[in-house]
């Protein structure tokens, strides 16, 4: 049991920013090493690098709606399938446009939290 980690659709913990309106649903267990999560955006919320200020990559992939994704000066529209890869380092904001919530994958190591 201390080499793996069997999961859920519920994940290994979620935490909730309601400052923020989003919600991380962590697939993996609290570990410094790698992170890959949900990230819950509910309508029209806003999120820059404030709280993914991370000098590592991101793989970000959109699972339902869509985001408006700044990286440095790029403006992006991600839809459901579409993905993204950059490094965290990055000036960067998400947006979610819908007046319903929206989801991306996250995968990233070493973790953000």
């Amino acid at each position: 049991d201390e080499y793996f980690y069997v999961g859920s659709q519920k994940g290994a913990y979620q935490m909730d920013f309601h400052w923020h309106g989003i919600k991380v649903i962590s697939f993996t267990p609290f570990i410094k090493d790698f992170f890959c999560g949900k990230m819950i955006f509910g309508p029209r919320k806003r999120l820059d690098q404030t709280l993914l200020q991370h000098p590592s990559p991101l793989f970000i992939w959109v699972l339902v709606g869509r985001f408006e994704v700044k990286v440095e000066k790029k403006q992006l529209l991600l839809r459901e399938g579409d993905n993204l890869f950059f490094n965290g380092i990055l000036k960067h904001s998400f947006y979610n446009p819908l007046e319903r919530e929206s989801v991306f994958l996250m995968i990233t190591a070493p973790s953000f939290l």
